[in-house]
């Protein structure tokens, strides 16, 4: 993380702070409607902030196609990537996470060119105690797979 500090990005505690607004989305029933719960959330928060939504796949399998979550995405201002994961193992290694990981970095450094400031990291309310811990560490080795680009 030393490597996004030293090119302007760091992690805020407040909305005011952000400029941008990162939420990782765990599909926990429908993709369609818990991204529509996880926009609804986010225009709760701020309709004109900028925001990275990583949502994020279920499976062990590491080329399991997945819809592309962008395309039920109609907010402003907002990148959607998405990612496969499995709650035992984390982040899966696949082609799909690493180009998930190079777009959000890509688009971390517009903003840092924009602004030179932070973001707000977030995470998806609605979740038991047990995934919130997992989805932590997922937030975690995100994060770092971002610093090794």
């Amino acid at each position: 993380t030393d490597r996004l500090i030293s090119a302007g990005i760091h992690e805020v505690s407040t909305l005011d702070e952000c400029d941008i607004i990162l939420l990782f989305l765990p599909i926990v029933s429908r993709a369609g409607t818990n991204i529509n719960e996880a926009l609804d959330k986010l225009d709760e928060i701020s309709v004109y902030k900028p925001a990275v939504l990583v949502v994020l796949h279920c499976t062990m399998d590491p080329e399991k196609v997945v819809l592309d979550s962008s395309k039920l995405v109609n907010r402003e201002n907002t990148l959607t990537v998405d990612c496969l994961f499995h709650e035992d193992k984390g982040l899966l290694k696949c082609c799909k996470n690493e180009d998930a990981v190079k777009t959000v970095k890509e688009q971390l450094k517009v903003q840092v060119q924009n602004v030179k400031s932070g973001f707000l990291l977030l995470t998806s309310v609605n979740i038991t105690v047990l995934k919130i811990h997992l989805h932590i560490s997922l937030v975690l080795r995100w994060w770092c797979s971002i610093d090794k680009l």
